[in-house]
Order: structure tokens, then C-alpha cells, then sequence
């Protein structure tokens, strides 16, 4: 576990776990997780579109009941401003004065007075009290549950052997730019469904019956298609990191292997089995 809560931990096995290597983490979280929940996956090719969802439709209603996915958000501490909305500002800008830090909870995972807000408790309901209800549930999930979890995970908590890669070739989103599109009279502006867009893009009512389009583009920074390198910002100077590697690999097929030949054209491989052999060695042998 990265940064194990005080009820997780090892129960007196600590001295066994020899070390931890850590492949692809999203350390300080990813502005990813808001893409996918806000326009589904369909940016990530068919597959991946079809498997978690090709819309916001159609996957913002698990991810928003589900922690874990959650979170994958971005931490207070991860490089800020990292949402660009035209016209508006650039979020999270708000600072804790306690901690100094930004507060993406205030200004992004909160909000539900915005057209870019992260979750949309009427995207499939019309009744309002499930509407309401849709809204309570995720909110109880993202102060408590998330935000608990983000604090923990920033007390950065390592084991004391640990090993870190990452992936720094890959376009991914570093940061995330609601761009508009076009301004349109349309007959669906009082619609939240939005069902006539294409699912990258979102609807801002104007006046009257005039509505601007606004599509969710990615910075496409440096990353491994699903972290960027600037989730690694902390990790980097951290006491307890041995030793650290930035390659090109893919977040999802990051142990892949065809074959044991294989390895020796996998960075990622090789640096884990060298991590292993290293804690290892490490053991005294009347142990």
C-alpha cells in the first residue's frame, strides 16, 4: 500500500516486508479521473470507450457511487491551476490557509452551481428527490471517504525501501481546457441530457435560446497515458525512494510480457526484477 491508514497496516509484520516497488502511481492523483467522469472514455479508443463507457452518460453514474475511481482525482498538492474554463478562471484556486495548499474540493469536486462541475446528479434521473439523493450520496463519498483518503496519501507514508517508475513518453492529462466549440440557437439548452453532442463535449446555456458548445481538451503532456509526470512531483526527493526510472510505458499494459525474451526490451521489467533482487540481497543470511 502506498501510504497504509493507521487500520491498515501490517499488524506486526512490518520487519518482513522487505520493500515496495511502485510501477506507474498516480502519486498526487490525475486530472484523468475528471476527464472520464466528465465525458466518459471515448477519447481512449473503442475498446476502452466500450468496456468503461463511451459517454458521460453511461459511466459518470457508477464512477461518481464508486471511491476508489475517486479517488485517482487530483490531490491538493498536484500542480495547480490544472482546469481552464474559458471566461470563468482556472481551477482549484483557492489556497487552505491552514496547509497552503489548493483546495480542489472547494473550488472543482464540490460544485454544483456550474455547467463544468464534476458530477451531474440529474444526467440520468428526473425525479428531483432522486436527483437530490444522487447528490448527497456523492457528496458524503467525496468529503469523507476521498478527502480522507487524499490526506492520507499526502503524509507520504512510504515504506522505507521503496522503488519507483514511471512513464514520461506518453501524451497524457496533465491538465484539462474546457475550449468552445460554437454558439448555437438550439431547442435542447433547457436539456440536461445533452444526448445530440458528441460525448467529449458539454452545453452552457447562454441567453434566451442561445447555447455555447465547449469541448474537454488534454494538455497531452508527458505521462504514461493515464498519469502525468506531474502526479510525481513529490515522489521525487522523498527519503525512502532507492532509486526512480522514467521510461516509456503504457499505464495499462505496464507488466505485459510475450515472452521471457521479451524483457530485455522492457525498462520497466528489468528495473522491477533489479528492485527485487536488490531488497533481497539486502536480508542477512541468519535471517
Amino acid at each position: 500500500m502506498m501510504n497504509p491508514t493507521p487500520e491498515s497496516t501490517f499488524e506486526g509484520c512490518q520487519n518482513k516486508v522487505l520493500g515496495v516497488v511502485h510501477g506507474v502511481i498516480p502519486d498526487l492523483g490525475s486530472p484523468a479521473a475528471y476527464r472520464r467522469m466528465g465525458t466518459g472514455a471515448s477519447e481512449e479508443g473503442y475498446t476502452a470507450g466500450r468496456i468503461l463507457g463511451w459517454s458521460a452518460k453511461e459511466l459518470m453514474p457508477v464512477l461518481a457511487q464508486s471511491p476508489a475511481p475517486l479517488q485517482l482525482l487530483p490531490y491538493p498538492s498536484y500542480k495547480s491551476p490544472w482546469l481552464f474554463i474559458p471566461e470563468e478562471g482556472n481551477y482549484p484556486q483557492t489556497k487552505d490557509l491552514q496547509t497552503g495548499k489548493f483546495d480542489p474540493f472547494k473550488d472543482i469536486y464540490l460544485r454544483n452551481d456550474v455547467w463544468w462541475k464534476l458530477y451531474r446528479p440529474d444526467i440520468l434521473d428526473k425525479d428531483t428527490t432522486i436527483i437530490d439523493n444522487n447528490w448527497l450520496a456523492y457528496n458524503d463519498i467525496i468529503d469523507d471517504t476521498v478527502r480522507k483518503f487524499m490526506n492520507q496519501q499526502e503524509k507520504g507514508l512510504y515504506h522505507p525501501n521503496t522503488y519507483v517508475f514511471y512513464g514520461d513518453q506518453v501524451e497524457s492529462d496533465g491538465s484539462l481546457d474546457w475550449v468552445p466549440t460554437k454558439l448555437t440557437v438550439s431547442p435542447y439548452v433547457f436539456s440536461q441530457r445533452e444526448t445530440h453532442l458528441p460525448p467529449t463535449n458539454r452545453q452552457k446555456r447562454e441567453t434566451g435560446q442561445l447555447a455555447k458548445e465547449f469541448k474537454l481538451n488534454s494538455s497531452k503532456t508527458a505521462g504514461d497515458g493515464t498519469v502525468p509526470i506531474e502526479s510525481f512531483s513529490a515522489i521525487y526527493a522523498h527519503p525512502s525512494i532507492k532509486s526512480i526510472l522514467a521510461t516509456n510505458v503504457d499505464h495499462q499494459d505496464v507488466y505485459k510480457v510475450d515472452d521471457v525474451t521479451d524483457i530485455k526490451k522492457r525498462p520497466a521489467i528489468q528495473f522491477t526484477l533489479r528492485a527485487i533482487i536488490k531488497m533481497v540481497m539486502d536480508v542477512p543470511l541468519n535471517d
